[in-house]
């Protein structure tokens, strides 16, 4: 679709040198829309950002020197061609448009830019074909209207309503010469007939406001000034995009403030459903955060036509079709107007209008209230539906406040007009009572709905705190619960490196051993051998000294010689079983009570108890250290070898 597009704007730049070109594009168009069942499936809504703008930028540039009179094509091929154009600004609507593939990819100021000066030239070539007059213009001023009406949906879907990221692409549109006005002098063209939406994939509903002329407009002013009320009271920090965006509105109103008088004028006229929009754009635009005063161009120009607009503007708000945003918009624009320098020249314009429709507005809560029998001030428990009616109240209640204090102000300087409020036609009797009773119906109805939104505000603070405190709860939770589990984490972390430190200190200690071990063996090795020469040295001693006492006294011995040990080791074998045998008394093991045990020094002899250790210890000793001093020498040959 890219590529078809792009040959067809850049031959409709000069259609007369294209004119084999246009007609093979012509064909391959139409034959291409003709054959799609579905546009979205067989990929006729996705196109590039470049060839978007390209081809909006090649449209309706060439009626100022291939057109005739008011704007009336010339021959039959400038009918051909226009006729042609009207087929791809149809497909353009339709790739715009929401749920296409193409529609976030064309949110750019670039696309809105070039939309909105194909919309401007379109705008320029319908009001020369009298589109916007009286009779229509015939075919012609039909097709610049339905051109114009369709590139302006076009300018509408490439902006984000209430959407931030938008402020630039609404800045390129009111930047474009001739684009806000364009946006706007729609609103003179009467409802969309059904010839008007034929040929058009996606209708809006009938009677509503998006399908009305004046909704793309009404989009970019509600994103302004929504800008600017942000601004105004604080919530909203200015950066270089909202800053650029109210720049450029306030440089686009002095081209569209008369235009603006004019559309105001005949969507009032019109009344119910046609004067919503008007209202609502009244209202949008003389808020006090965005109006600026009352020297603004938009505030000026309605002031110089205070008279013809502002009684229309509140007698519409007590229609029945008039949505309740409408109503405080209405008002507070009003009240907003009656507030400023120019309060006494709108109150010498229009305020005894103004002063009959806020009495007749104050007292609509009563009137309804009486004729369905119920009190004339609604309980605490009524509906709060009619909670911004309150504040249409409050500013209708502020516009008749307004009004008295201009008519105060008059004869404190000495003059003494006719009292707007009193002039209300009632009849001369009726006419304090009728004011009496309507003020305190309104100031009954506003206590009621200011006693219940008092009680909703309270059950909303209620809930707020509970709600907030279930959360302060909810997180001192959570921090105890991430506490512990850090402590946790931490206790896991110090176990895990005391125990590395531990096994480091062993690995250490073992590094250590190992080093020091040879050295080790080696000492202890001939400390056990000097030992065991010690030893030996001292048993030979004391051998020698006994051995030379016993032979002192006893005679020499004849018993043993000197391979023989002097002590046989008691037991004796029983059936081929080694049985021990006390070598003191003889006692065998098997004896009733016997309990043997070995010799704590040798561990060879066998003795049965103390008495016999000790007697026989004498004849024992010498064996005995010859046993431990032999035991010492292996062991000691044991080391020498390891």
């Amino acid at each position: 679709m890219d590529r078809l597009l792009g040959e067809i704007a850049t031959a409709v730049r000069s259609p007369r040198a294209n004119a084999a070109a246009l007609e093979r594009l012509n064909l391959d168009f139409n034959l291409k829309l003709k054959n799609s069942s579905d546009p979205i499936r067989d990929g006729l809504d996705t196109i590039s950002p470049a060839v978007f703008v390209h081809v909006l930028d090649s449209l309706l540039v060439r009626r100022g020197r291939a057109s005739g009179n008011a704007g009336a094509p010339s021959s039959a091929f400038d009918a051909a061609v226009s006729r042609f154009e009207g087929s791809v600004i149809r497909v353009l609507h339709f790739v715009a448009a929401r749920g296409s593939g193409a529609y976030d990819a064309l949110r750019t100021p670039a696309c809105a830019a070039a939309a909105a000066a194909a919309a401007a030239r379109a705008d320029a070539a319908a009001c020369a074909a009298g589109a916007y007059t009286a009779d229509g213009g015939g075919y012609v001023g039909f097709t610049g209207r339905r051109r114009v009406l369709l590139l302006n949906r076009i300018v509408r879907e490439t902006l984000h309503e209430d959407a931030h990221a938008a402020l630039p692409a609404a800045a390129a549109v009111l930047r474009t010469p001739g684009a806000p006005e364009a946006l706007l002098r729609a609103g003179l063209l009467p409802p969309p007939s059904e010839a008007e939406e034929r040929g058009c994939w996606r209708r809006c509903e009938r009677n509503s406001l998006e399908g009305d002329h004046l909704w793309p407009f009404l989009s970019l002013v509600h994103m302004i000034t929504n800008v600017a009320e942000h601004v105004a009271d604080g919530t909203l920090q200015p950066d270089a995009d909202s800053r650029a965006a109210l720049a450029a509105w306030a440089a686009a109103q002095p081209r569209v403030a008369p235009l603006f008088i004019d559309v105001l004028r005949t969507r009032l006229a019109q009344g119910a459903v046609g004067a919503e929009p008007a209202a609502m754009l009244a209202g949008l635009l003389l808020r006090p955060s965005v109006a600026q005063g009352a020297e603004a161009p938009i505030s000026a120009a309605l002031l110089a036509h205070a008279p013809a607009i502002l009684p229309k503007l509140a007698a519409h708000t007590q229609q029945p079709v008039v949505c309740q945003a409408t109503r405080s918009m209405a008002w507070c624009a009003i009240a907003s107007l009656l507030s400023s320098n120019s309060r006494a020249a709108v109150v010498a314009a229009c305020g005894r209008d103004l002063a009959k429709h806020a009495l007749a507005f104050l007292g609509r809560p009563a009137r309804w209230a009486a004729s369905s029998g119920a009190a004339a001030a609604p309980g605490p428990d009524a509906p709060m539906d009619d909670s911004v009616d309150a504040f249409a109240l409050n500013d209708a209640s502020r516009v008749l406040f307004e009004v008295a204090r201009a008519e105060a102000t008059a004869v404190f300087d000495g003059r003494l007009p006719l009292s707007c409020v009193a002039a209300v036609p009632e009849g001369p009797a009726g006419r304090a009572a009728l004011v009496e009773k309507e003020a305190r119906d309104a100031l009954a109805h506003l206590r009621s709905r200011r006693q219940a939104l008092g009680l909703t505000i309270q059950e909303a603070r209620l809930a707020h705190n509970q709600q907030e405190q279930q959360q302060e709860q909810q997180q001192e939770q959570e921090q105890q619960q991430e506490q512990e589990q850090q402590h946790a984490q931490q206790q896991q972390q110090q176990q895990q490196q005391q125990q590395h430190e531990e096994q480091q200190l062993e690995e250490q200690q073992q590094q250590q051993q190992q080093q020091a071990q040879p050295g080790q063996i080696q000492q202890q090795w001939q400390q056990l051998q000097v030992q065991g020469q010690y030893e030996q040295q001292q048993l030979q001693l004391q051998q020698q000294e006994e051995d030379g006492k016993e032979q002192a006294t006893a005679g020499p011995s004849t018993t043993t010689t000197a391979g023989q040990p002097r002590q046989t080791h008691a037991g004796s074998s029983v059936g081929g079983r080694r049985v021990a045998v006390c070598a003191a008394c003889g006692m065998d093991e098997s004896a009733a009570r016997a309990r043997l045990h070995l010799c704590r020094g040798c561990r060879l002899a066998w003795f049965c108890s103390d008495e016999c250790y000790k007697g026989y210890w004498p004849a024992h000793r010498v064996a005995c250290r010859e046993e431990q001093a032999r035991r010492a020498g292996q062991a000691a040959s044991k080391m020498g070898r390891v």
